[in-house]
């Protein structure tokens, strides 16, 4: 569903050397001069969150577990995160969201997703549901850009799908919407292996079908 592939949503590694010197302490010891960089070697590192930043302390890649995910950050302003998943998040030079990877178990299902960002929205976003016997899906989804003078706080920070490509429960499908985000296009092929397409209006009624319905035929 079309939830699930936003969770496919709203997500986003410090000074290793600090970072890791603190926690391993007589690890690994430091070069002779305090003002170079630190070099720590070790066969495991247990930690709840990395961070990776750049020459002026910025993130640019965080690695972490649901307790201390990062928060997402959009025109150099945070927001509130729906949820805390596992996974890793990717920045821009600037400091904002760039995209990133989410692993979530949630309503008795396995999550595991892939999104990248436009400048102040989800572009596009692909994953795997799994709850097991009630039911499964995988796919990918392509969102058209918010505007960029828009209020993410007032439109949120995901535009109208455009274009969706998924297996749900067996059943593969392509979806093609219009810039209002009504499915226009259809393809898809149902379990039993027949393979339909449909057109539809901007009211959804349906415009054309192949295979026709038993109602069209002549």
């Amino acid at each position: 569903t079309r939830s699930d592939r936003r969770l496919l949503g709203a997500l986003t590694l410090g000074v290793w050397g600090l970072l890791l010197y603190s926690i391993l302490g007589e690890a690994a010891p430091a070069p002779a001069d305090p003002a170079g960089p630190k070099t720590i070697v070790a066969d495991e590192v247990t930690v709840q969150r990395l961070n990776i930043v750049d020459a002026k302390g910025r993130n640019r890649v965080v690695l972490s577990g649901p307790e201390l995910f990062p928060n997402p950050v959009v025109n150099g302003k945070e927001y509130p995160r729906s949820v805390k998943p596992a996974g890793v998040v990717f920045y821009h030079a600037d400091g904002d969201e760039a995209g990133g990877v989410a692993l979530l178990d949630r309503e008795g299902g396995q999550n595991a997703f892939m999104i990248f960002d436009y400048a102040n929205s989800e572009a596009i976003g692909w994953g795997v549901r799994d709850r097991g016997k009630n039911g499964y899906s995988a796919g990918i989804s392509i969102q058209e850009r918010v505007d960029l003078d828009a209020d993410i706080e007032k439109v949120g920070s995901v535009g109208k799908e455009r274009l969706s490509i998924a297996n749900d429960n067996g059943t593969p499908e392509i979806v093609l919407r219009d810039a209002a985000g009504r499915r226009r296009v259809r393809l898809w092929v149902e379990k039993q292996g027949d393979a339909k397409l449909e057109f539809t209006d901007a009211d959804g009624k349906v415009i054309y079908r192949v295979p026709p319905a038993d109602s069209e035929r002549r």
